[in-house]
């Protein structure tokens, strides 16, 4: 399974929502599911591989973010 706390900001950047895997992964979610249909592919590709404790983190940062 992947990790949050393992994944690095390789780009060095400073915007908080791309630099915290955390809200970019919320965001991935809210594109996916704002507007007209679902995009369950990404939801699929975002959630898959995460572990109980990193979906709780994402959770967590959708609900504060969005």
């Amino acid at each position: 399974t992947g990790s949050i706390e393992g994944e690095t900001n390789a780009l060095n950047v400073t915007d908080p929502i791309i630099a915290d895997p955390r809200l970019r992964l919320a965001g991935t979610l809210f594109e996916a599911t704002n507007g007209l249909g679902t995009d369950e592919d990404a939801i699929w590709r975002t959630l898959g591989p995460r572990s109980r404790d990193d979906i709780e983190m994402i959770r967590s940062a959708y609900r504060e973010r969005y």
